[in-house]
């Protein structure tokens, strides 16, 4: 088959002749130039599976070994391949049913679908790929999981998956949808090491919901002012700027609090651990310096300047998501799983 024929069967696939700009416009549909939003989809699951390491480490000593931390970071390894995928699959979806509504936004307008230089077909041929990709990691996820229930726990969240770019036609909380959705791999990177679903493993997946709140009505308030000329819904419309500061610090407190609680318990509190005392002095003292550390990089936000409300969003990750990383990684090396 010479070239012109593979050229011909690639476009009639929905592809576009294979060059520079098509490359550099699916990086863009996948949002591979930004991995931030990869970072928030990754970290909770990263939560997830060192939470259930540390319950299993506190309950079973003796299961600690090379084979066991060989485990946690192959794990980890492939939930970071499955974030990759399914962020580039979401941001796809979101643009692909967003397209009319991004086009008339002055931050959204030069998207590939916006601006036309992807077509649906194509997109959906992209999400195609990426869902294969993702399913092919959720296998070996699944191969070294102890039971049958993560891959429960991924079918359950793909509808809200689906739904969510919707949701901001019909409610204004899509950051509570978002936060939900973002923060199941709570709940997924639990089940891939632990037999059951516990209580802890609840509180972590809702307080990661409050922290995504938080993080995301920041992120919406650049878009505001198009939000209500396209009439968009959001948590910002029942915000006012003022008072908007105090809500979602308290939100915030509630995420550090209730991330707090569910690590205790999983470091043992229902056993009577002697190592519990120690750990919850130590993870209140960084939990609150991380509080005054928020309050006044919260305090000082101008929700009106786009730029601001776009840092905070990139510095949250490593602080918010890193911060709790860290106190989970300190707490099970407390417990002795390391």
């Amino acid at each position: 088959m010479d070239n012109t024929k593979i050229r011909e069967v690639v476009i009639t696939m929905g592809f576009p002749r294979p060059s520079r700009e098509s490359f550099s416009a699916y990086l863009k549909l996948g949002r591979f130039h930004s991995l931030s939003g990869v970072g928030y989809l990754l970290i909770p699951c990263w939560w997830g599976l060192l939470l259930a390491a540390i319950d299993g480490a506190a309950s079973s000593p003796a299961t600690s070994s090379t084979l066991a931390i060989t485990r946690l970071l192959l794990l980890m390894l492939l939930f970071a391949l499955g974030a990759i995928c399914m962020r580039a699959c979401g941001c796809a979806w979101n643009d692909l049913l967003d397209r009319k509504i991004d086009a008339q936004s002055r931050r959204t307008r030069t998207r590939p679908l916006a601006s036309g230089v992807l077509s649906v077909k194509q997109a959906v041929g992209f999400i195609s790929v990426m869902l294969f990709a993702g399913a092919l990691v959720l296998f070996s996820i699944a191969a070294l999981a102890p039971n049958s229930l993560l891959p429960i726990l991924v079918v359950a969240v793909v509808p809200f998956a689906m739904l969510y770019p919707l949701a901001k036609r019909v409610t204004y909380f899509p950051q509570v949808v978002l936060g939900c959705v973002f923060n199941w791999g709570v709940l997924c990177g639990f089940a891939a090491l632990s037999v059951e679903l516990t209580f802890g493993a609840g509180l972590l997946f809702a307080a990661g919901v409050c922290w995504t709140v938080v993080y995301d009505t920041i992120y919406a308030f650049q878009d505001l002012e198009d939000d209500k000329r396209t009439k968009t819904k959001s948590l910002t419309f029942l915000l006012q700027r003022g008072s908007a500061k105090n809500i979602l610090r308290f939100l915030y407190c509630i995420f550090l609090a209730v991330g707090g609680v569910s690590i205790y318990i999983a470091a043992g509190l229902g056993a009577g651990r002697q190592p519990a005392f120690s750990i919850t002095v130590v993870l209140c003292s960084i939990l609150l310096l991380l509080w005054f550390w928020f309050s006044r990089d919260i305090r000082c936000i101008d929700f009106a300047e786009a730029g601001g409300c776009m840092k905070f969003f990139k510095r949250e990750l490593w602080r918010g998501g890193g911060g709790v990383l860290c106190v989970l990684l300190w707490v099970l090396l407390t417990v002795g799983f390391l």
